[in-house]
């Protein structure tokens, strides 16, 4: 991810490191290391040394500067797709641990792609949800024909009601499409 003139990565640890290639010798950053999450102080108590098994780990950022860190737990298997959690983090570089638990996102949204993450402002979007995560791509366990089957799907996450649902029930995402890509303004 692209933000504030570097690119951002996130390891499987949760580690966040910083790539500046500005210069004529490129530096390597580490922003956050995988303990500063604190995830034991949140509500879902998930110790630091099972943050691999977390299924997903987004990095997005907002037009005002905000880098946010999104952790998607889910149970993926065939017999049993369920999501267990979304949290939603706030990088403070003057906190330790230096990342913050979001409650609410006020008249933010997040959309979450396998390709990019952005924080949108809900006031610019009609339409869009305030205090929202949307997944554009992702698995859902349903039924085709009768028959169980995992599909990816856009899903609409409320933070502060911890809830989540499909975005409506057509919104299944063609198999033979590529998942959908968005361009910043910032980034032309």
């Amino acid at each position: 991810m692209y933000h504030n003139g570097k690119f951002y990565c996130i390891t499987v640890e949760a580690e966040v490191f910083a790539f500046d290639l500005s210069g004529v010798s490129p530096t390597v950053t580490v922003v956050a290391e995988s303990t500063s999450l604190g995830l034991t102080h949140f509500d879902y108590h998930i110790p630091c040394s099972r943050v691999r098994h977390i299924h997903s780990k987004y990095l997005a950022c907002s037009s005002t500067g905000e880098l946010f860190l999104i952790l998607r737990h889910a149970v993926l298997s065939y017999e049993s797709l369920g999501w267990k959690a979304i949290m939603v983090w706030r990088y403070n570089p003057q906190r330790q641990p230096c990342w913050e638990a979001v409650k609410n996102l006020g008249n933010k949204s997040l959309l979450i792609g396998i390709n990019n993450a952005i924080s949108i402002s809900t006031e610019n979007f009609r339409g869009a949800r305030r205090d929202c995560v949307y997944f554009t791509e992702a698995p859902v366990r349903t039924r085709v024909n009768g028959r169980p089957e995992i599909i990816h799907s856009i899903v609409v996450s409320d933070v502060e009601r911890g809830k989540w649902a499909r975005a409506r029930a057509n919104s299944q995402l063609q198999p033979h499409l590529l998942p959908p890509i968005w361009f910043t303004p910032s980034m032309l």
